[in-house]
C-alpha cells in the first residue's frame, strides 16, 4: 500500500504575510487564486530541499529523544 501526506491550504495561512495583509479584498483573491493555480508547482520547485530538510530533521529529532532516555 502507499502511503501519502496531503499539504491543506487555507487562504488564511497567507494572513501571516505583511505584504498579503496590505492587500486589497480583490488582491488578496487573485493570490488565493493563484495559489490554488500554482502552489504545488511552487512547492516542488524546492521538494528535494524539503525531502533532504525532513531527513536532517528526523534524523536530529531521534538523536535528541534518543539523549531523553
Amino acid at each position: 500500500m502507499n502511503e501519502t501526506i496531503d499539504l491543506i491550504t487555507n487562504k488564511e495561512d497567507f494572513e501571516n504575510i505583511d505584504e498579503y495583509m496590505a492587500l486589497s479584498d480583490k488582491d488578496k483573491d487573485y493570490v488565493w487564486q493563484y495559489a490554488k493555480d500554482r502552489l504545488i508547482d511552487i512547492i516542488m520547485q524546492d521538494y528535494d530541499l524539503c525531502l533532504e530538510a525532513c531527513v536532517e530533521g528526523a534524523l536530529s529529532w531521534r538523536k535528541y529523544e534518543d539523549e531523553k532516555r
